[in-house]
């Protein structure tokens, strides 16, 4: 190696000497330092889009669970106004009233059937 090193300086000028490796140097620093930062922003953007989906599937879950939960509540509260005989079939006025006024408080339901 260092027969290389020797017939390569007394070939070239001081100037080529001192001025490549030099260089060499430079180039291999700002390219490691460009791949690792890549790399690290490249995990960065991975991490933030896993935390961002994560939190979005929660919401959405939250959000059925509450909008499930009306229709549940709804339905409990017929069944008891049936069984306490609030409500009947037979008056279908009354009920039409009473389901259009819980449509009116669960702004979520589009419908009763």
């Amino acid at each position: 190696m260092s027969i290389f090193i020797n017939k390569f300086i007394q070939k070239k000028s001081l100037k080529s000497v001192l001025i490549i490796p030099f260089v060499l140097q430079i180039v291999a620093a700002v390219g490691l330092v460009g791949y690792l930062s890549f790399k690290n922003g490249g995990k960065a953007v991975n991490k933030l889009a896993s935390q961002v989906q994560n939190e979005i599937a929660s919401q959405v879950e939250d959000h059925i669970k509450v909008y499930l939960d009306y229709h549940h509540i709804i339905t409990q509260s017929n069944i008891n106004g049936f069984q306490l005989n609030q409500l009947s079939k037979y008056a279908s006025e009354a009920l039409e009233k009473h389901l259009w006024k819980q449509v009116q408080i669960f702004k979520s339901v589009r419908s009763i059937r």
